[in-house]
């Protein structure tokens, strides 16, 4: 069985996000280019092109799995007698501290997603878009300015994602050469 750990607020988002992203840990050279699965359904793992005849799969394992294969995904979560609690679902407002324990040690069959990837790519952080930054889960909003004038300043998706990226991702801050996985999916259970 393969598991996604998820964060906080990719659970929380769940019923409307259609589309993940995780840095790329390997490494990856500028001019090279990567294809999914979807292309080349009989190799499970991605391997560039310039590669593809010497590697023959030993290239890049996703992260997501394989396409059509069952994500069950994980989350911070804690357990009181028979009840399981999730963080991105029943933190409340913060006042109560809670212990949440790791994702990764959720049971499989106390998690409340399962998903299909029906896409998984790798792409340049650079290249997401407004639309990308939407379908992951991130809205544009409007900002009084507080100068009582009235002004108001939009942020938009992308804005707001490129800072939740580098809230999530630390280690591998916005950048615009920066490799990611992308995975599109359909959700199987809520």
């Amino acid at each position: 069985m393969t598991t996604l750990e998820l964060l906080p607020f990719e659970a929380k988002g769940m019923g409307t996000i259609r589309q993940l992203r995780r840095p790329v840990l390997e490494t990856l050279h500028p001019d090279t280019v990567a294809f999914s699965e979807f292309d080349y359904p009989e190799f499970p793992l991605y391997v560039p092109h310039d590669k593809f005849d010497r590697v023959l799969g030993r290239g890049i394992k996703s992260p997501f799995g394989r396409v059509g294969e069952l994500l069950v995904c994980l989350e911070r979560y804690t357990v009181n007698g028979d009840r399981t609690y999730y963080e991105a679902k029943d933190a409340g407002d913060g006042t109560v501290k809670i212990a949440w324990m790791d994702a990764e040690t959720l049971p499989p069959d106390r998690s409340r997603f399962t998903i299909t990837p029906v896409e998984i790519r790798v792409e340049k952080l650079g290249t997401v878009t407004e639309d990308g930054a939407e379908r992951e889960g991130c809205r544009d909003f409007a900002v009084d300015m507080g100068l009582g004038d009235g002004c108001i300043e939009r942020v938009s998706a992308l804005d707001v994602y490129r800072q939740r990226w580098n809230a999530n991702f630390p280690d591998h801050p916005w950048a615009d050469g920066l490799w990611t996985w992308v995975m599109k999916f359909e959700v199987q259970k809520i």
